[in-house]
């Protein structure tokens, strides 16, 4: 058996052979049949008996039982896979910072995909929050965030001078309680808006220097939105903007 995988040494793994075979035994009844030195044969029992894998009986000199395999074992591997788990945690985290990296070091690549709602989220706030002269949208369902959750805010930039033009998908001004809660309060602070019966995606285009295109297949499903940058995707856009 190699029990190496599960971080025990030759040795150990050697003592833990034997000790199956030799209950009750002491770290010097040990040492010939492992071929090693009394004081490495009682490292070596200290470890099994800190991993679980061996019970220390008091007296002298103490005398070492072996725990059952199936059970110690099991339990010995079990707390690798978790270990192993949290390992795969961090690199996650790893690869969440190298990609927020990459965005930043590579700021000419075209289009971004993301892939986690919380990421659409923060994308849609810190493109508005930055924007200087407009905002255009496409509104329509599902939603990422609650409708009108971020009404405050838009009149905030509306009263600063950006501007704000929206179109509405019927299904969106049908929205319970969007009309007056959200659409007519907005219209009041100087948005301009229109409505159509169907439009053809989601799109939020600000300054004519970033656009995002949410996806999703159902309303609380997985999202997913693109990310577009300065590029002729994004003169595509806005030319689809207009004509709508």
């Amino acid at each position: 058996m190699t029990f190496n995988v599960l971080g025990l040494t030759e040795e150990t793994e050697r003592v833990y052979a034997v000790l199956v075979h030799t209950p009750h035994a002491t770290a010097s009844e040990l040492a010939g049949a492992c071929e090693l030195s009394v004081p490495s044969t009682t490292r070596q029992l200290a470890d099994l008996v800190k991993e679980g894998l061996a019970t220390r009986a008091t007296g002298r000199p103490p005398r070492f039982t072996a725990a059952a395999p199936d059970i110690a074992v099991t339990a010995l591997i079990r707390r690798r896979e978790k270990q192993l788990d949290e390992a795969r945690s961090q690199v996650h985290r790893l690869m969440e910072a190298h990609r927020e990296a990459s965005r930043i070091s590579s700021p000419d690549l075209a289009v971004e995909l993301l892939t986690e709602r919380a990421d659409v989220s923060t994308a849609v706030q810190c493109m508005t929050t930055q924007a200087q002269r407009e905002i255009r949208a496409f509104d329509r369902p599902p939603y990422v965030d609650r409708p009108g959750s971020n009404l405050d805010e838009q009149i905030k930039r509306q009263r600063r001078g950006v501007a704000h033009r929206v179109i509405y998908d019927r299904a969106a001004v049908a929205w319970p309680g969007r009309l007056a809660d959200d659409i007519l309060p907005s219209l009041r602070a100087g948005e301009q808006a229109r409505v159509r019966t169907e439009l053809p995606l989601k799109l939020v285009i600000c300054d004519s220097r970033v656009a995002i295109i949410p996806i999703s297949s159902a309303p609380g499903g997985q999202l997913a939105a693109y990310l577009v940058k300065s590029s002729p995707m994004l003169v595509a856009l806005e030319a689809l903007f207009e004509a709508e």
